[in-house]
C-alpha cells in the first residue's frame, strides 16, 4: 500500500512539475518597459460585421529591469496617449506577447534611466 502510495505521489510530483515548467516557457515572457513618444503607423483596417476596425503599429526601443535594450514591435488596437509608460511581455520565439498601460512608478529605475533620455 505504501509503495502505490509513493508512486501516485511522485506521479503527481512529476505531472505538476512537467505543466509548471510547459506554463512557463510557452506563456511567460520577459518584462520590457517604453514610453510612448510618437504615433503608431496606421494598418490596413478591417471590416467586420459592418463595422471598421482600425490598429496601429508601433515600433519602440524597450527596456528591462536590467536597462538592457531591444527594439520592439507590437500593434495597438488604438491610438497610444503620448508619454505614457507601457510594460511589455516579450517572448523571443513569439515576440511581444501583450502590453498593458503602468504608472511611471512602477518602471524599475534602470529602465527609467533610459527612457528618460
Amino acid at each position: 500500500m505504501k509503495k502505490i502510495m509513493l508512486a501516485t505521489v511522485l506521479c503527481f510530483g512529476l505531472i505538476s512539475f512537467l505543466g509548471y515548467n510547459y506554463f512557463t516557457s510557452y506563456y511567460q515572457g520577459e518584462k520590457y518597459y517604453v514610453k510612448i513618444k510618437k504615433d503608431g503607423l496606421p494598418l490596413k483596417p478591417d471590416h467586420y460585421k459592418g463595422k471598421t476596425y482600425q490598429d496601429y503599429d508601433y515600433i519602440v526601443s524597450a527596456y528591462n529591469k536590467k536597462g538592457e535594450q531591444k527594439q520592439l514591435e507590437f500593434t495597438a488596437d488604438h491610438k497610444l496617449k503620448h508619454n505614457a509608460y507601457l510594460e511589455l511581455i516579450y517572448k523571443k520565439n513569439k515576440g511581444v506577447m501583450s502590453w498593458e498601460e503602468i504608472k511611471k512608478s512602477k518602471v524599475p529605475n534602470s529602465a527609467l534611466k533610459n527612457l528618460l533620455q
